[in-house]
């Protein structure tokens, strides 16, 4: 197996600039919100890079959220992808103060190039591509540094075919968790594993699980010239031992020694 370089690395340079504040740089003692315009912000004013996450929204639309159901950030209850947009907009977020739901081209004209952008589309396994083709017509003509992601081989498969030069990379850890076990058949956490999908796929970077690190995944695209990024570091430490193995960190908990710059 091996992972060819596809891309030119000056194009990928974005990357691996600075540190990615997961969610944006959230706080929930300062009652900031993950994934919130609020979260946001503080990232775009400390200079960090943002990752975020997308899901579909009932009637299509991508949202900036992380989870399938309303349940642990909202007062609101079922799936996320049972409300319209305007629907999930007048879900109170149990924050006080949090400003709700943002659609990825919100998202989109609130960071407007500033800092890296860093988007993780969320899937059902399903073989429902429509996340990819709308996070794909929403993002296709954003000016600044941007790159999408995801565990699911058929989004980032759908991504190339739609818009090859739009940066792809594949998030990823060793699929032995039990929640992995619980939500994947063994035969498909064990193709995810291998990484049976690359030639399809083309992934051009791959932001692996930091309690996982090392790993012969992540070797094996550094080989290659490929970005490594990790996730989710929360103190200091951690990001010590990471750094050894990956370009850039994905945290939050903590403020990275040495700033957005280290």
């Amino acid at each position: 197996m091996s992972c060819r370089v596809i891309s030119n690395p000056d194009r990928l340079g974005f990357l691996v600039e600075r540190p990615f504040a997961h969610r944006g740089l959230h706080d929930p003692v300062g009652g900031i919100v993950e994934n919130t315009a609020e979260a946001f912000r503080a990232a775009i004013e400390k200079g960090y890079a943002i990752e975020c996450d997308v899901v579909l929204a009932g009637d299509g639309e991508a949202v900036v959220f992380h989870d399938d159901r309303l349940e642990r950030l909202t007062i609101g209850t079922g799936r996320t992808d049972s409300r319209s947009v305007a629907e999930l907009k007048a879900i109170p977020f149990r924050q006080e103060g949090a400003t709700g739901f943002l659609t990825l081209s919100e998202l989109a004209e609130l960071v407007d190039g500033r800092v890296p952008l860093l988007v993780e589309m969320k899937s059902y396994w399903n073989g429902d591509v429509r996340l990819a083709e709308r996070t794909v017509a929403r993002l296709r003509d954003y000016a600044g540094a941007l790159a999408v992601m995801s565990f699911d081989p058929a989004l980032l498969a759908h991504v190339r075919l739609l818009a090859p030069e739009m940066v792809r990379g594949l998030t990823a850890c060793p699929f032995t968790h039990a929640f992995w076990r619980r939500a994947l058949p063994a035969p498909l956490r064990i193709s995810l594993q291998r990484m049976d999908h690359l030639e399809v796929t083309r992934p051009e970077f791959i932001s692996f699980d930091a309690d996982a690190l090392p790993s012969w995944q992540t070797a094996m695209f550094r080989r290659a010239g490929l970005p490594v990024l990790c996730w989710t570091v929360r103190d200091e430490r951690t990001a010590r031992h990471v750094r050894r193995y990956a370009d850039r960190i994905t945290f939050e908990g903590f403020l990275p020694a040495g700033g957005a710059c280290a």
